[in-house]
């Protein structure tokens, strides 16, 4: 009798029943029936118009912005509620956002722009035309003036760099009149860049108000009878 060992075994394969077995049971589901799947449950972004409520993060560039007034100009069209526009920016286009600020303008609707995180840049725009201005306790302000590169040739640098400077005094004027501020003194401020934490920004007159986190409360674990 030959007792020598074939190499490698002769193991059944994963997933290879062995001839003549009997197959194993299905698996159960990975999702049972009862769960609800990410695809089936209600788009955020929905719900939060339902709510007159927009979230804006993240660069504010063109398509932002065109979505972004789309959205305001739906809700004012649906009512005369305030619209809450949470705003987490620390940058963007200089032309998207002071479009978006001249969208803000024309609604009738007022808006309200709670700021989380940092909002900054161009982004500013947006906040200063804003009927009331809120920052979280955390907020951050990046005063900076917005810039730009492009290339052409040195006629067409002169032509876009004089339109650049526009848009950039067009937002020193937003934020000297939302403030009260003078205009040179804004200038002074966001020319050599600044950064503002929320108590800052209140005293500038950039915010009206920051919202302070309340008293946490804590549960016992064990409370006495």
């Amino acid at each position: 009798m030959d007792r020598r060992a074939s190499w490698p075994p002769d193991l059944p394969l994963p997933g290879r029943p062995t001839p003549g077995a009997p197959s194993p049971p299905p698996l159960p589901p990975m999702v049972p029936g009862h769960f609800v799947v990410a695809d089936a449950m209600p788009d955020v972004r929905d719900r939060l118009l339902d709510q007159r409520r927009l979230l804006i993060s993240g660069h504010l560039d063109d398509v932002v912005s065109t979505r972004a007034a789309a959205e305001l100009m739906v809700l004012d069209g649906s009512g005369d509620d305030p619209i809450e526009v949470h705003l987490s920016s620390p940058d963007g286009s200089l032309v998207a956002c002071l479009a978006l600020a001249d969208t803000v303008d024309l609604i009738s609707s007022p808006v309200h722009v709670v700021c989380r995180g940092t909002v900054g840049g161009a982004a500013i725009a947006v906040l200063v035309a804003a009927e009331r201005r809120i920052a979280t306790s955390f907020a951050s302000f990046h005063l900076v003036e917005p810039r730009v590169e492009s290339t052409g040739t040195s006629a067409e640098l002169l032509s876009f760099a004089d339109h650049h400077q526009r848009l950039v005094q067009a937002l020193h004027r937003r934020i000297a009149d939302a403030t009260g501020q003078g205009l040179a003194a804004v200038v002074e401020v966001v020319r050599p860049g600044s950064v503002l934490d929320a108590d800052e920004a209140l005293r500038f007159g950039l915010v009206h108000e920051v919202q302070r986190p309340g008293p946490a409360t804590v549960t016992p674990l064990h409370p006495r009878g």
